[in-house]
């Protein structure tokens, strides 16, 4: 997909995705993710489509771990 890693390179060199992190590897996360979440019943009766694409977005665009700043660590 060089045209999806070229669009990351893009927004990494706009300041929107980190610069450190490898698009080639963003781009085979992605496609590991979709492609587990693609298998039929894997996520069945644990949530809705909606709340996994809402969590997996807040996870992809804002991480996993809290800001130890704003919450007095």
């Amino acid at each position: 997909m060089p045209e999806f890693e070229e669009a990351i390179f893009r927004g990494q060199q706009e300041g929107h995705i980190r610069k450190e992190l490898s698009p080639h590897l963003i781009v085979r996360f992605l496609i590991s993710m979709k492609q587990f979440l693609a298998q039929p019943g894997k996520l069945d009766g644990c949530f809705s489509m909606r709340t996994i694409s809402e969590q997996l977005m807040t996870m992809l665009c804002h991480g996993m771990l809290v800001d130890r700043d704003q919450h007095g660590a």
